[in-house]
């Protein structure tokens, strides 16, 4: 795939993800068993009009999975070929999970600390940022970097409290 090929569709499958983060009752209605594979592919293709999606390779890459029942999925799909298209761009992908937005100087930070951290050795090195909340962390974050995972959150730190309070009762 040619260099602008790969921008374009990174451009669409990042716009699609971001469409199903914001409205998860999409993705909930993908999933449900209950609901007809035509109504899906009508649902799909609306998705994919509201996210813009022009290629043609996302939107064919996207009819395989309804042909194939499998836009539970889509998700998983999305995110793979999200690594798949950083791999190729020499780059990694980090999916940040906090309890509130982080800023752009936070991300900033986070993102040099682990270039610093994961790849010392190659001062070319990229890392790019997913951003996710989750509300139940209480505050911090947690950070997924590739088979790696650090638990920066509140909520571990309570429950690593409350466990070893628990032991010395």
């Amino acid at each position: 795939m040619k260099a602008n090929q790969l921008n374009e569709v990174h451009r669409d499958v990042d716009a699609l993800e971001r469409l199903l983060r914001e409205n998860p009752r999409i993705e909930e209605f993908l999933r449900d068993p209950t609901r007809s594979q035509v109504a899906k592919q009508r649902a799909l293709e609306k998705l994919l009009d509201a996210a813009g999606v022009q290629t043609v390779f996302v939107r064919r890459l996207l009819d395989l999975l309804a042909d194939n029942r499998r836009l539970s999925h889509v998700s998983q799909v999305l995110h793979s070929f999200q690594s798949v298209i950083a791999a190729q761009r020499g780059s990694t992908q980090a999916v940040v999970t906090s309890a509130v937005p982080l800023t752009e100087w936070q991300l900033a930070l986070l993102r040099q600390r682990l270039q610093r951290r994961f790849y010392p050795d190659m001062p070319d090195a990229r890392v790019d940022l997913i951003t996710r909340i989750d509300r139940d962390l209480i505050g911090g974050f947690t950070v997924q970097l590739g088979d790696k995972f650090m638990d920066l959150s509140l909520k571990s730190e309570v429950r690593r409290l409350r466990d070893e309070l628990a032991q010395q009762v």
